[in-house]
C-alpha cells in the first residue's frame, strides 16, 4: 500500500475452546487406542483448564510421543504435560 509506513498486529489467536472435558479426555484416549502403536491401557489423562497431563508408561518413545500428539490434538488443549515413562519390555 502507498503510503504505509508500519503495520500494528493485535490478532490473538485462541484455542478453540471446549465445554466438555469428559469428551475431550474421552478422545485422547480413543485416538491412543485407535493408534496401533500406543497401548492406551497404560496411560491415564488428566484435564484441568485447558491443559492436559499425561502419566503412565508406554514401551517406546515413539508410543510416548503419539500419545503427546493425540492429546494436542484434541480441542481447547493450551498445554500437555507428557510424565509417560518409557519402560522396555523384558
Amino acid at each position: 500500500m502507498p503510503g504505509v509506513t508500519g503495520v500494528i498486529n493485535t490478532v490473538t489467536v485462541r484455542p478453540q475452546e471446549c465445554s466438555d472435558w469428559q469428551e475431550v479426555r474421552q478422545k485422547i484416549i480413543g485416538a491412543c487406542q485407535r493408534h496401533a502403536s500406543v497401548d492406551a491401557k497404560q496411560i491415564a489423562v488428566a484435564l484441568r483448564d485447558g491443559a492436559v497431563t499425561l502419566t503412565g508408561a508406554v514401551r517406546s518413545w515413539d508410543e510416548r510421543r503419539d500419545a503427546e500428539n493425540a492429546a494436542w490434538l484434541a480441542p481447547g488443549m493450551r498445554h500437555v504435560d507428557n510424565q509417560i515413562a518409557v519402560q522396555h519390555p523384558r
